[in-house]
């Protein structure tokens, strides 16, 4: 016990960690969050994978990476 005491206390000093806000619904919206990301992503992949064939890498993932971020930003903050 007392070495796993003097690990935590090393851990503390150490480490910063995350404390999630206490909101009422805060693990439903990190649910959405993370589906709307993984979501994003897939989307993404799928399109650069359809577009790959034929065309130069850097473009096709120029191509498809246009403007995800900002709409991904937006979905969040006006919905879907």
């Amino acid at each position: 016990i007392a070495a796993l005491r003097t690990t935590v206390i090393q851990m503390q000093q150490d480490y910063d960690f995350y404390i999630p806000p206490v909101v009422e619904g805060f693990d439903e919206m990190q649910k959405d969050y993370e589906e709307r990301l993984i979501a994003t992503a897939s989307n993404s992949k799928e399109k650069y994978q359809e577009q790959i064939q034929d065309r130069d890498p850097e473009e096709v993932f120029d191509s498809v990476s246009q403007g995800v971020c900002e709409d991904f930003i937006k979905s969040l903050l006006f919905g879907r």
